[in-house]
C-alpha cells in the first residue's frame, strides 16, 4: 500500500514496499562492484537482512547472513499471519529466492555470538536483529494470563474468553480481528483517542470495519494501570480508575530497537551498521529500504 499511499495520501514521489529503487532509479542505478571477496557478516534474515545481503553479494562482497530461527524471513512471517495479508508470504519466498540465487552464505540455526564473528574478520557487521515489543512497566505484567500481540498473531498463545488488547495500533487491531473471530469476547484500550492513528486511512477503515464487527468494547484516551488476573485497571480520560474484567491480557504497545549485542560485536569489527527495526522500527517498506541503502553506500 505505500505506491498508494504517498501518491494518493501524500501526494509525494512513486515508492513500492518491495522494489526499494522505485522512484529513485536515477541515484541507485549501478552497484558499486568493488567488494573484491572482503568478508561481511549480515546478523538477522528478516527483510532488512535478506536486501542488505542480497545487494552485498552483487557488489562482490562475501556475505555471511546468520539467522537464529531454521528459516529466513524474520518479521515478515509475523505480517503475513493476519487475515488478508498472505501475500506477504509470496515477498517472503520471493525474498529468500533472491538470496539463494546472489551465492549468499546462509547460516541458519546459528547465533553469531563473539567467536563466530571473530572468525570471519568481517569488514564490516550489519545488525538487522530487529526489534522487541515493550514491556511496560506496571503491576501485573508478568502475570501467567498476559502475553504480546505477537505471541497471538503466531499461534503460540490462544486467549480465550475475555480478551484485552492494550494498544490499538495496527498490530493490536490485526489480533483483535483473529481473536474476536476466534470467539473472543474484546476490548480495546489506547491512550490515544483514535484507533490507527497516522496510518493510511484506506487500510484504517478496512481493518477497522472488520474488528467492529466483533462488537468490541472501545476505550480510547484509557491508560492502562495495573493488570491482575481477572481484570485489569484503567486511568480513564477524566482521571478516574476504572476495572475492567479481563481472562487475558495481550499487549500491542510497540517494539523498541534490539540492540543488546551491540557492544559484543564492536569488540570485533569497528564498523556496525544497524539497519531495519534493530536501528528504527517500521514497517516492511522501510526494513526492506534501509537494507538497501546500508549496503548500496557501504565502504563507497
Amino acid at each position: 500500500m505505500v505506491c498508494r499511499e504517498r501518491v494518493l495520501a501524500k501526494n509525494i514521489g512513486a515508492a513500492c514496499a518491495v522494489n526499494a529503487r522505485t522512484g529513485r532509479e536515477y541515484i541507485l542505478n549501478e552497484y558499486i562492484p568493488n567488494g573484491f571477496s572482503r568478508p561481511v557478516a549480515v546478523i538477522g534474515g528478516g527483510p532488512a537482512g535478506m536486501e542488505a545481503a542480497k545487494v552485498l553479494s552483487l557488489r562482490g562482497f562475501d556475505v555471511t547472513l546468520f539467522e537464529k530461527e531454521s528459516e529466513l524471513g524474520g518479521s515478515l512471517g509475523v505480517s503475513a499471519k493476519p487475515p488478508h495479508k498472505e501475500l506477504i508470504l509470496e515477498l517472503k519466498n520471493t525474498m529468500v529466492h533472491e538470496l539463494a540465487l546472489s551465492g549468499v552464505n546462509i547460516r541458519t540455526y546459528c547465533e553469531a555470538d563473539h567467536r563466530v564473528i571473530s572468525d570471519l574478520k568481517p569488514e564490516g557487521v550489519f545488525l538487522a536483529i530487529g526489534a522487541k515489543p515493550i514491556l511496560p512497566k506496571l503491576p501485573g505484567v508478568h502475570l501467567p494470563n498476559v502475553c504480546f500481540a505477537e505471541d497471538v498473531i503466531n499461534g503460540r498463545i490462544i486467549p480465550k474468553g475475555k480478551v484485552a488488547v492494550i494498544g490499538a495500533g495496527m498490530t493490536g487491531l490485526e489480533a483483535a480481528e483473529m481473536l474476536g473471530a476466534s470467539g473472543c469476547e474484546l476490548t480495546l484500550v489506547d491512550m490515544l483517542t483514535e484507533p490507527a492513528a497516522g496510518v493510511y486511512s484506506i487500510v484504517r477503515d478496512d481493518i477497522l470495519k472488520r474488528v467492529y464487527e466483533y462488537k468490541p468494547n472501545m476505550l480510547l484516551g484509557y491508560r492502562l494501570c495495573e493488570i491482575f488476573s481477572d481484570a485489569i485497571c484503567l486511568k480513564t480520560p477524566s482521571g478516574e480508575i476504572s476495572r475492567v474484567e479481563a481472562e487475558h491480557v495481550v499487549l500491542a504497545l510497540g517494539v523498541l530497537p534490539e540492540q543488546g549485542m551491540l557492544d559484543t560485536y564492536k569488540a570485533v569489527c569497528p564498523q556496525i551498521i544497524s539497519i531495519g527495526d534493530a536501528s528504527k522500527p517500521g514497517r516492511i517498506y522501510e526494513a526492506i529500504r534501509d537494507g538497501l541503502l546500508s549496503a548500496f553506500y557501504f565502504d563507497t
